[in-house]
């Protein structure tokens, strides 16, 4: 019973090990969305959304300078130069990290004198140090699933995350027992303690990096090399990080930090579906990408339609489970200055109904290999945003913000769904052509080859 049990458990310990650590990193993203929009208060928690905005921004540089090229190009690396290889790509990422940090440092710092409204002061430097701690542990959990050590990616994500949370539970606790309204839980306190979880966690995971080896030669080699990846992965990566964020920024621009607390709560809560997104985005490219390699086209959409339908009804079960009471859910998750803006849920529901669509659209165009019209899609996103984010948060505030966002949905949509079919489309009318082709064939080779077998016959019997 044991054997089947660790049998089971082990089968796909690449991918179990990578679901749990999905779990992780996500459920605990929930519970400090949670934590912090219910203690930092509407206002302050929409400024630490802003600003942890601006750490994901950095990490989408990350992705397409570093990260993606090393998944791609790492494992592919001859064993006599992987030492080389993963020391020039760490002198690389530490190298990005702190230009990263200091552009950053210097661009709060200078929005806090030039636009005092948005209350940047004292930002600085904890942001500054989160986008380095942040980016050091997400390129080393990376670089041990390079390596095929899941596990190890596992412990870091582990020390990192359940850190932040335990760190940022004390931080609670200290203030409430302390009692004073002067001494409070703000943005600055939770992004230094964020910062110091994520320091833990680099620095114990730093001791199972490769023993380090500095070539030159390899160092200008990756470089270039990845390079020839990146120069289409970065303007895709920070097209795709505005389409994805803009309309947020807009309301925090217009309307203030406490509109973009609401927004950023109510998002938090509908963002539970991404761990199921996550789930499927493991599985569902590379059963798409064998099903074209081996039955073709039309087994390929067939696939993408059952994944759209399933996973559909899986996701539209649970926004209508959360838009039952909104508002009553919104308030009791995150407190009653929240529940006002129960409506929201709605909106993004709606928006993450498409997103989820998108999902197995994405993955069908990468299993025919064409990822243009993907880049195509966030760019036609990106020119509806900058377009009509000034009149829909100006005119309508909160509600266009909004509709903004899902309007961004139902373009990335369109354009993928339109693109993929007309893909598939002429790919199907191909295999069907063929296919009568080789039945035409076979009708016409089947009386000659009796006509030719009996022929034979006659022969050998007259013998």
């Amino acid at each position: 019973m044991l054997a089947k049990v660790r049998n089971l458990l082990f089968r796909d310990s690449h991918l179990n090990w990578s679901l749990a650590d999905q779990a992780v990193v996500s459920g605990v993203n929930f519970l400090t969305g949670l934590m912090l929009a219910r203690f930092l208060g509407m206002a302050e928690f929409g400024r630490y959304s802003l600003a942890w905005m601006i750490v994901l921004f950095a990490n989408s540089i990350q992705i397409a300078l570093v990260l993606e090229p090393m998944m791609s190009i790492g494992p592919k690396q001859p064993a006599d130069t992987q030492r080389a290889y993963y020391t020039a790509l760490a002198v690389q990422q530490v190298a990005l990290s702190l230009v990263m940090a200091g552009l950053i440092a210097g661009g709060v710092w200078l929005a806090g004198i030039h636009m005092p409204g948005w209350r940047t002061d004292g930002l600085a430097l904890p942001l500054a140090c989160v986008v380095v701690t942040f980016q050091l542990q997400e390129f080393l959990r990376r670089y041990f699933f390079c390596i095929g050590r899941p596990r190890l990616a596992m412990m870091s994500d582990t020390l990192r995350y359940f850190g932040q949370i335990a760190l940022l539970v004390s931080l609670v606790v200290v203030v409430m027992a302390a009692g004073d309204p002067a001494f409070r839980v703000t943005s600055i306190t939770a992004l230094w303690a964020i910062a110091a979880a994520g320091a833990g966690a680099t620095v114990i995971s730093a001791f199972f990096f490769v023993r380090p080896r500095f070539e030159w030669d390899i160092l200008c080699s990756s470089m270039g090399r990845h390079w020839q990846s990146s120069k289409w992965l970065l303007p895709s990566n920070i097209i795709y990080w505005f389409s994805g964020h803009f309309f947020i920024i807009a309301a925090g621009f217009f309307l203030g930090a406490a509109a973009v607390g609401a927004l950023r709560a109510a998002h938090n809560l509908i963002a539970i579906t991404h761990i199921l997104f996550q789930a499927w985005e493991n599985i569902v490219p590379a059963r798409a990408a064998r099903l074209y390699h081996s039955q073709g086209a039309h087994a390929l959409s067939e696939f993408l339609k059952r994944v759209a339908l399933n996973g559909g009804l899986v996701t539209a079960a649970i926004i209508v489970a959360v838009n039952v009471r909104p508002g009553a859910l919104l308030g009791m998750v995150f407190g009653q200055e929240y529940a006002e803006y129960g409506h929201l849920l709605l909106y993004y529901g709606v928006s993450y109904m498409f997103l989820f669509f998108s999902l197995p659209l994405k993955a069908g165009l990468r299993a025919v290999e064409n990822t243009k019209l993907i880049f195509m899609a966030h760019l036609a996103v990106t020119v509806f945003t900058l377009a009509t984010f000034h009149p829909l948060v100006t005119t309508f505030g909160l509600e266009g913000a909004i509709t903004g966002i899902l309007g961004t949905m139902v373009i990335l949509v369109t354009v993928l769904y339109v693109g993929l079919r007309r893909i598939l489309g002429r790919m199907e009318a191909r295999e069907s052509t063929a296919a009568e082709e080789d039945a035409q064939e076979e009708q016409q080779a089947g009386p000659a080859a009796a006509a030719a077998g009996g022929h034979r016959f006659i022969e050998r019997s007259g013998s």
